[in-house]
């Protein structure tokens, strides 16, 4: 049990090495959640970063294609 004198534990979180930790949980929301706005997620846009400037349209179709109806690529 950690006394009150001990600068490694605090309230939330952890202190490894000097550098403060804090772990949250939530759950994931569910497919047909609603976004704040009341637009289902699975009609909201999906922006990918980091692509090679050789990656196609049908190169993202097929990496995607798994997770859902791809409607558009750019």
């Amino acid at each position: 049990r950690p006394s009150a004198g001990n600068n490694n534990m605090f309230s939330g979180g952890m202190r490894m090495s000097g550098v403060d930790s804090r772990t949250s949980y939530a759950a994931p929301p569910r497919d047909d959640t609603p976004l704040q706005d009341g637009t289902p997620l699975s009609s909201t846009n999906l922006y990918i970063r980091g692509l090679s400037p050789s990656t196609t349209d049908e190169d993202l179709r097929k990496m995607c294609a798994q997770y859902g109806t791809i409607t558009s690529t750019k």
